[in-house]
């Protein structure tokens, strides 16, 4: 019987409570790591060192050479997010959300976006 109880109060990593922004970061993360090593570190033929959504600038100038680039715009979102920015963050969503509306990661940015 104790060994019973023990086992009913040990928590597994399912039990932790995770915040949505932290979730959608790691899948983000994970996403563009499957997507770099599968294109090889290339994005749209330009060489990629690191995905990371803190580099504004380079996001901006990505979809401003390819403005149908999803992705680029959904990254460029996170990183007004990241920045506090979230009138352009909400401008870069809409335009990801006119490229595909019923994207996952669109509606997860929208439901984040909406806190």
């Amino acid at each position: 019987m104790a060994k019973k109880r023990a086992l009913k109060t040990k928590k597994t990593f399912l039990d932790f409570k995770i915040p949505l922004n932290v979730l959608f970061a790691l899948i983000l993360a994970l996403a563009g790591l499957i997507m770099l090593k599968k294109q090889s570190g290339k994005v749209l033929g330009l060489k990629t060192v690191v995905l990371n959504s803190s580099y504004t600038s380079e996001w901006e100038e990505i979809v401003g050479k390819n403005p149908d680039y999803r992705d680029g715009w959904l990254q460029l979102c996170v990183s007004y997010l990241e920045q506090g920015n979230k009138v352009k963050a909400r401008e870069a969503l809409q335009m990801a959300k006119t490229l595909d509306p019923n994207n996952e990661k669109v509606v997860l940015l929208e439901r984040l976006l909406e806190e």
